[in-house]
């Protein structure tokens, strides 16, 4: 299911496959009026819709009517706008407190006393620490301006 905004309407467009034979592909679409962009829901007959309307609603903004859990799916609540429609503006700031950006599976790991306010951030790079890649010890370069890397090779063999 995919969801977009055209210049006079809404559109919320179910893609069906058959899985014995892909080939042969269904789309619908459901379009929806520019001034109330409000659908029905595919929930009751499609429960893998749940989501997807979910996602059509956080970005676009279209409403499905007799959605069990109708709310912001990507994008923090406290979100203004669909970031899909054509009317949003890129330029409004947003404001996302910690609370609503926290990691609701994750332990909180800011601080104690003094420390309350930091937040720990991981920048990257987003895998394992490798030795093989860390910079020599001793600080030793090549002595031509380049760092010498350990565990590879920068150039092939001669």
């Amino acid at each position: 299911m995919t969801a977009q905004e055209c210049q006079d309407r809404y559109e919320s467009i179910y893609h069906h496959r058959k899985y014995d034979d892909p080939t042969q592909e269904l789309s619908v679409v459901v379009p929806t009026a520019k001034d109330e962009p409000v659908s029905q829901s595919a929930n009751g007959v499609y429960r893998t819709a749940d989501w997807h309307e979910r996602e059509a609603y956080d970005l676009v903004g279209i409403e499905y009517e007799d959605h069990p859990d109708l709310r912001r799916i990507l994008l923090p609540e406290t979100w203004q706008g669909h970031p899909l429609s054509l009317d949003y503006d890129q330029t409004q700031p947003q404001i996302v407190t910690f609370r609503e950006h926290a990691n609701p599976l994750q332990e909180d790991h800011r601080g104690e006393g003094t420390d309350a306010d930091t937040m720990f951030i991981n920048v990257g790079p987003h895998h394992p620490f490798d030795p093989r890649r860390a910079p020599p010890e001793d600080g030793a370069g090549r002595g031509d301006g380049r760092r010498r890397r350990t565990g590879h090779r920068l150039h092939p063999p001669e």
